[in-house]
């Protein structure tokens, strides 16, 4: 929104037209204000958060007296608590409106974090909340969730159990599970391995499901020693 310029302000020096500049130029002032309030709005200020996790209120961003927010205003909050589901924003009292992903669907459980700054720019119909990527790790690897809903999972591991087991031409280690380090939406998992092992080694896919991965490394001789796999997986967590 651009804000209007002043008119030429009255000039103490020239008596004779002050008070003809003095009045447009202080009622443009007063008009300049609400033009301000709206820029200001659109800018993604700081709001204070409050509501439930679901039911989100914020604060300090709109004029007193705002009925309405305009398309385009962009806010930015911390929230106390991960949204469990559909979440709203009742921005300065002017009423709940449903927040909507970047891929316009309903925010799944998670989507606002409490650990990373919120936010949340208006299209004239809903909420539409961005994300930054969420990154983290723990002892089944490492993940990184998008805001399109794509996630990403890592791990380096070694393999003690032996690749001993005949398997037609092949050699085979008994079944080993990856657990991932963050789970998938059901359905929407392509995980794949591979060994950096010394020998001609590769990893074979067995059972999948969302959370975790079943696979075994295979060899063409027999070994004893153990296998260095790198395992991903890409898929959808929402």
């Amino acid at each position: 929104m651009a804000i209007t310029l002043l008119p030429d302000p009255p000039n103490p020096d020239s008596p004779s037209s002050f008070d003809t500049l003095a009045y447009p130029f202080v009622s443009a002032l007063v008009g300049m204000v609400p033009e301000i309030n709206a820029a200001l709005a659109k800018m993604g200020m700081y709001a204070t958060a409050g509501g439930t996790a679901n039911v989100i209120t914020l604060t300090g961003i709109l004029p007193a007296g705002a009925s309405s927010v305009a398309t385009g205003t962009a806010v930015r909050f911390r929230a106390s608590a991960a949204n469990t589901g559909a979440t709203t924003i009742n921005l300065d009292g002017t009423g709940a409106i449903a927040c909507r992903t970047v891929t316009g669907v309903a925010l799944p459980s998670g989507y606002i974090r409490t650990d990373a700054d919120t936010v949340a720019v208006y299209d004239g119909a809903f909420w539409v909340v961005p994300r930054e990527i969420e990154r983290g790790s723990n002892a089944n690897g490492e993940f990184a969730r998008f805001a399109d809903g794509t996630q990403l999972c890592h791990l380096n591991a070694t393999v003690t159990d032996p690749v001993t087991t005949a398997s037609g031409s092949l050699f085979m280690n008994a079944t080993q599970t990856w657990t991932f380090p963050a789970p998938f939406l059901a359905g929407n998992t392509a995980p794949s391995g591979a060994s950096s092992s010394s020998g001609i080694r590769f990893v074979a896919g067995g059972t999948l499901s969302a959370s975790s991965w079943n696979y075994q490394v295979a060899s063409a001789v027999s070994s004893a020693s153990s296998s260095a796999v790198r395992l991903s997986a890409i898929g959808r967590w929402y």
